[in-house]
């Protein structure tokens, strides 16, 4: 009940962003995370019983996106605030997913695929640094540039997962879609604050957004509980 609670708040905070109606949106960005969070404690603990980690630190990972989430709610000088709860929430998805790959977890196209996406990362942030100069904020380049190594090391260590033997398909799948999403939407959020307005820019941003997380918690849930189809 809650995780549908959670899809239909995201899908009115999506139809909200559209119309611009600021009050539903300021409702029901934090609570769409809130029903998330409320989902996975009460299906990781209460129903499966799992262990404290390392389901732990996904559910801190929600927890500081929905304080990041709060943050670019309000004025643009709290940009930074939001942007660095992200990133503690971007290293707490590291840890949880053990902070490193191993051998076992490397495909043949994983490291080809990571340099080209790195590639183009580069790319961004050059865009970014740009864009960031003209609008006079030249000191968010550093937390920027950071910001998006974690999160280009989050997709990294969640597509490894698509070669390791003890994650079943379809939480490999979701965990990485959802990585992917995550990228794609702070991309588009970046180049939408920063470099040009993306048309219809919010709508795209909050559902590619509310998809990763979505994505996440229901696939590290899946692989913490059953395993799903391996």
């Amino acid at each position: 009940m809650l995780l549908y609670a959670s899809m239909i708040t995201a899908v009115i905070h999506w139809q909200a962003q559209g119309i611009k109606n600021r009050t539903i949106i300021v409702i029901t960005k934090p609570l769409m995370m809130m029903f998330l969070i409320s989902w996975v404690i009460y299906t990781g603990w209460f129903q499966n019983h799992l262990p404290l980690m390392p389901l732990l630190w996904f559910v801190l990972a929600l927890v500081f996106g929905l304080g990041g989430d709060i943050f670019l709610l309000l004025p643009g000088k709290w940009f930074p605030v939001g942007l660095g709860y992200f990133l503690l929430g971007h290293i707490c998805t590291i840890i949880g997913f053990g902070g490193w790959i191993s051998t076992r977890s490397l495909g043949v196209w994983l490291i080809p695929a990571s340099l080209a996406l790195l590639a183009g990362l580069v790319w961004m942030l050059h865009k970014l640094f740009i864009g960031l100069t003209e609008k006079r904020q030249r000191t968010l380049r550093g937390p920027v540039t950071v910001y998006a190594l974690a999160l280009f090391y989050v997709l990294f260590l969640a597509a490894s997962r698509l070669f390791d033997p003890e994650w079943s398909k379809v939480p490999a799948a979701l965990v990485t879609s959802a990585a992917f999403l995550f990228l794609l939407s702070d991309s588009m959020n970046a180049w939408h604050r920063f470099v040009f307005p993306i048309k219809h820019g919010r709508v795209w941003i909050m559902v590619s957004y509310h998809l990763a997380q979505l994505g996440f918690a229901t696939g590290i849930i899946a692989h913490l509980t059953h395993g799903w189809m391996k």
